[in-house]
């Protein structure tokens, strides 16, 4: 079971973001994010410094995309 959130920003420490839908294994505490491809990337918790949304937007606009 995974704790699901669509329309999802994860920027990272590195300076670049990924868009898509953030799931969340709460057991093993692993995050992923499948993009519009359907593509599923796994990030460590401590490589990202912010996750927002539709209701709490980042501001991307000098980021580049990571993949």
């Amino acid at each position: 079971m995974f704790y699901s959130k669509p329309d999802t920003t994860v920027v990272f420490n590195s300076g670049c973001f990924l868009q898509g839908e953030l799931r969340v294994d709460p057991v093993s505490l692993s995050y992923f994010i499948v993009l519009d491809d359907g593509q599923e990337l796994s990030f460590a918790d401590d490589s990202y410094a912010e996750i927002s949304s539709k209701e709490n937007p980042v501001d991307i606009s000098e980021l580049d995309f990571c993949v």
